[in-house]
């Protein structure tokens, strides 16, 4: 099913956070999507993403199939095809798995709106 994500029109960036739903119904961790790419988020979010792990931050692939704008599944290991944007999580959430983690209903995550990449990180702590 996925999350579909339609662009919020307020300026800044656009994050999505995991809902008590995608926890429950998902087995999510608190998360945090920052989006990418050319319909969403500005450089300056991803900017802080090569010193996560330094923070204590798992960075995973969220990845969309056929719809850009369609949020499908998380992968451990990224790559630049059909990416969607990053999973930021304190969880290291594959540290027993293997394959991907397809997302569920649309209302596993909530979209939010943030100045600047650390103000979205503030949900995780």
């Amino acid at each position: 099913m996925g999350y579909n994500y339609k662009e919020s029109g307020y300026g800044n960036c656009d994050y999505l956070i995991v809902t008590k739903k995608g926890k429950e119904e998902g087995g999510l961790p608190d998360g945090v999507v920052i989006l990418i790419g050319q319909l969403y988020a500005d450089p300056e979010f991803k900017a802080w993403l090569p010193t996560a792990e330094e923070k204590g931050y798992h960075v995973f692939t969220a990845k969309h199939c056929d719809d850009e704008r369609e949020f499908t599944h998380i992968r451990k290991n990224s790559g630049i095809v059909n990416r969607f944007g990053f999973f930021i999580t304190k969880t290291n959430m594959f540290e027993h798995i293997d394959s991907d983690y397809d997302i569920g209903s649309g209302s596993w995550f909530r979209r939010k709106n943030a100045p600047n990449f650390m103000e979205a990180l503030k949900h995780l702590d």
